[in-house]
């Protein structure tokens, strides 16, 4: 309840600030769960943020192995690596059949990253 009480207050400062932003909840599965620490995380971004914008600013956040997946998946799509195990969708669309890391941001929209564990 603490969480959702804050993510109302940001809210209404956005509000009130007339920045023009959006707030989008990175949920973590898998793996990525244990090693963010959480489950999930509100994050705001500048309006017209896309998906490369999140996981930029994801990087800076978190360190050690979130990092170097948030790395490997930035890295992944430029060179076409689609064997590499993390998902990541927007709402319910994987990222790759939307528009790739350009995939725009929607205020309210919720992006899955899972790193399936190993052995199912």
């Amino acid at each position: 309840m603490a969480g959702f009480v804050s993510v109302r207050r940001k809210l209404r400062q956005r509000l009130v600030e007339g920045r023009a932003t959006v707030l989008v909840t990175v949920i973590f599965g898998g793996l990525m769960r244990s090693s963010a620490g959480c489950a999930e995380l509100p994050v705001e971004l500048e309006a017209g943020g896309c998906l490369a914008d999140l996981l930029a600013m994801l990087k800076l956040r978190f360190e050690g192995e979130v990092r170097e997946i948030l790395e490997r998946v930035s890295s992944a799509e430029a060179v076409g690596d689609e064997g590499f195990p993390v998902f990541i969708a927007v709402d319910s669309q994987d990222y790759r059949f939307a528009q790739g890391l350009d995939t725009p941001l929607q205020d309210g929209q919720k992006v899955y990253i899972v790193v399936p564990a190993p052995g199912g």
